[in-house]
């Protein structure tokens, strides 16, 4: 088959037990899979299965070359319990948009090398997203790379799991429900969902980057009827994220982002299920966090702080209100 042109859009959709295979050997000396590369700059070389590659049903598709989708713009779906295999890759490199989506009990992407989201390993950066969701998975035997940018992210929800030796996150990583296992270095911004489970199973080590909360989704229970504010109660007795060994937070520059909640109210934010090191630099405003040996907690501030302007406006206020009361009395009225 002839390589696909930069300018097309090319997408590779895995279901119902179909499975995609790379060529075998060492990244990055080897032929890996390119989804979303290449924008503008010249053909993408790859060859089959295609450029619209179709693993319909149980059973291999073998790839002599690069199995997923190349061109300017790629997607991969993997979905139904269909599997992809690669030897290393990059997801949205070299100015080009790359997407995968993995989807379903028993769905998998699996990498035995680095993979990369964003950009290759040079650096060329690009657009590109991961999405496991619904119990699919991501298994990478080396690093998984998170290139930082708006337009690349990394989401986990429905359940699903993400797994590496290492995971290098420079850019959006949203971890809505599910897992991600190894040892984690966040260099970028991390997102906790308000609801569903967040477990990192491994290291969690903030190396400038942020954790962000968004308490919005838990207020409104905890201010309802009694019974749901007892449901929402024990709920945030829970840690929103679980860190199942060390968290740490030595590094310079860390931040925890917060947004939302009940005034008055506390939740309890992190779990560390070993050691927990050093402290966040810096909280966003209105709330005030507390730790214990492995808790992080937090608490919004009961009323919103006034402004510099609003303060030096209530200052001015109450003298103006004193000095016409002081005039009053001395005319007699």
């Amino acid at each position: 088959m002839a390589p696909t042109s930069a300018a097309a859009t090319a997408n590779c959709h895995v279901t119902n037990g179909g499975q995609v295979s790379s060529a075998t050997g060492s990244f990055p000396v080897a032929l890996v899979s390119m989804i979303g590369a290449n924008g503008g700059t010249g053909p993408s070389p790859w060859t089959a299965p295609a450029p619209n590659c179709t693993s319909p049903a149980p059973g291999p598709t073998s790839a002599t070359n690069r199995p997923a989708a190349g061109g300017s713009d790629g997607a991969v779906t993997i979905t139904n319990g269909g599997s992809m295999d690669l030897v290393g890759g990059f997801v949205g490199a070299k100015g080009g948009s790359g997407a995968v989506t993995v989807t379903g009990a028993g769905s998998v992407l699996q990498s035995s090398a680095d993979l990369y989201v964003g950009s290759d390993d040079a650096g060329n950066a690009g657009n590109g997203h991961i999405t496991v969701n619904a119990g699919g998975r991501v298994l990478v035997a080396g690093t998984l790379h998170v290139a930082p940018g708006a337009g690349t992210s990394l989401d986990v929800n429905g359940g699903g799991t993400v797994s590496a030796s290492q995971l290098d996150l420079r850019g959006n990583v949203n971890l809505l429900d599910g897992t991600i296992q190894g040892m984690v270095t966040d260099a970028g911004t991390l997102n906790v969902g308000a609801t569903g489970s967040h477990t990192i199973s491994g290291n969690l080590k903030l190396t400038g980057g942020s954790v962000g909360f968004d308490l919005s989704e838990l207020a409104p229970a905890l201010s309802g009827t009694a019974d749901a504010r007892a449901a929402a109660a024990a709920a945030a007795a829970a840690p929103l994220l679980y860190v199942s060994n060390t968290l740490d937070l030595t590094g310079s520059g860390d931040a925890l982002v917060l947004s939302g909640g009940l005034p008055g109210q506390t939740y309890l934010l992190i779990g560390v299920g070993s050691t927990m090191l050093g402290a966040f630099d810096s909280v966003t405003p209105g709330y005030r966090v507390d730790t214990t040996a492995n808790q992080v907690y937090v608490t919004v501030a009961a009323t919103p702080e006034p402004t510099a302007g609003a303060a030096v406006f209530t200052a001015v206020a109450t003298l103006g209100l004193r000095t016409t009361r002081r005039r009053r009395r001395r005319s007699g009225r």
